[in-house]
């Protein structure tokens, strides 16, 4: 079971404030490069015909400029996150962050439980500043951390 954001999110798959591809597929194919080299991907195309798949069944954008592609996918043998914090006033559609997450079918319950801790402390003003504000990659997942565990 998953119980840190640390488990799960690496420095790596972080971007903050791209400088290029603000727009959704630029964005979903920036934070899939990030997860090029993870050993817990085992075909980056495939998991990313997944998520676009799941993405035209019904969007997953959330309040407060949260954006969150995600799907089940066998190309994932654990799961797997990567993210972007978009520099204000750079984001379509008012967008500030973007989580992007694949799963196995196996672990269904550990990704309910990740994403609805994400969308709890998007929701929370004072959390998602403190987040938006991070300067570094280990920055933004210790701060992940750190909300999670006061909520």
């Amino acid at each position: 079971m998953i119980t840190r954001f640390s488990e799960v999110l690496r420095p790596e798959a972080v971007l903050l404030d791209p400088e290029n591809g603000t727009d959704r597929e630029g964005l979903l194919t920036a934070l899939g490069q990030r997860l090029r080299h993870d050993e817990r991907v085992r075909s980056l195309d495939l998991f990313l015909s997944d998520v676009r798949h799941r993405e035209r069944a019904g969007g997953t954008s959330l309040e407060h400029g949260l954006w969150m592609p995600h799907a089940r996918s066998e190309e994932v043998t654990g799961l797997v996150m990567a993210a972007a914090r978009i520099a204000p006033g750079q984001g379509s559609d008012g967008m500030q962050a973007v989580f992007l997450v694949g799963v196995p079918p196996s672990l269904a319950h550990d990704y309910l439980r990740l994403v609805g801790c994400l969308v709890r402390l998007w929701k929370d003003d004072m959390a998602r500043k403190s987040l938006l504000e991070s300067n570094t990659q280990k920055e933004w997942i210790e701060r992940l951390d750190s909300i999670t565990r006061k909520t």
